[in-house]
C-alpha cells in the first residue's frame, strides 16, 4: 500500500512481506512501514512477530532492533545497528535469491559468479536477509527482480543508518525499483560489477 503520489508525505506499507512463507507456516514474515519524504525513505520499521523481532530506523537517527513484547522499551532496549567490515568478496558471507526472473534477466552466468566468488552463501530470503545485513551478519544480500516500492521503502533507512548501502540491481538508490541489493558498502561496487558485467 502506498500513500497519494503527489503528497509530500508518503506512508508505504507492506502488511505481510514474505507472504508464502506465511502461508505455508514458515515464520520468516514481517510486516515493513517506512515513511517517505519527497521521494526518500526517511523512516523504516520491519516487525517480525514470528520471529519476536523488530527493526527500525529514522534518518540520522540510527539504525536498532530489538525484542517484540509489551514491556520492551525501543528507546532503551534496542541494540544499535552496524554492518560489517568484510572488504572481499572470497571473504564475505552472502544472501542471494535466485529467482526465474533473474534468468529472464540473463544473469545466470553473474549470479553463478558470485555464488563462486564468496566464502559462505544461503538464502534466507524476503526482508530477513536485508536485517541480517544490517546487523552485521551477512556481508550482502541480492533479492529478487519483481519487487514493489512496499517490498524496499522500510529497507532503505535501516540498512543506510546501520552504515550499509543499498541500490537496485543496476546501483541507483531508487526504492521505486523492482529489485533490491543490499551490502556493507564495502563490497556494493564490487557486487554491482559482477551483476553488471559478461563474466
Amino acid at each position: 500500500m502506498i500513500g497519494p503520489t503527489d503528497a509530500a508525505h508518503q506512508w508505504v506499507i507492506d502488511p505481510i512481506d514474505g507472504t508464502s512463507n506465511f502461508v505455508r507456516g514458515v515464520p520468516v514474515w514481517a510486516t515493513l512501514i517506512a515513511l517517505v519524504e519527497d521521494g526518500t525513505p526517511m523512516l523504516g520499521v520491519v516487525s517480525a512477530p514470528a520471529l519476536g523481532r523488530r527493526w527500525w530506523a529514522v534518518r540520522g537517527g540510527g539504525a536498532f532492533c530489538g525484542k517484540i513484547g509489551a514491556s520492551v522499551d525501543p528507546l532503551r532496549d534496542g541494540i544499535r545497528l552496524r554492518v560489517s567490515d568484510v572488504a572481499s568478496l572470497d571473504a564475505a558471507s552472502a544472501s542471494i535469491t535466485v529467482t526465474e526472473s533473474w534468468h529472464r534477466a540473463s544473469k545466470t552466468t553473474q549470479l553463478d559468479s558470485l555464488q563462486r566468488d564468496v566464502k559462505r552463501l544461503r538464502n534466507y530470503g524476503d526482508f530477513w536477509q536485508h536485517m541480517l545485513v544490517a546487523e552485521g551478519a551477512v556481508d550482502f544480500a541480492i533479492d529478487a527482480i519483481g519487487l514493489g516500492p512496499y517490498d524496499n521503502a522500510a529497507i532503505y533507512p535501516i540498512v543506510t543508518e546501520a552504515g550499509g548501502q543499498v541500490s537496485d540491481r543496476h546501483g541507483a538508490p531508487d526504492y521505486r525499483s523492482n529489485s533490491l541489493i543490499t551490502s556493507n558498502g564495502r563490497l556494493h561496487a564490487a557486487v554491482i560489477g559482477v551483476l553488471e558485467g559478461d563474466r
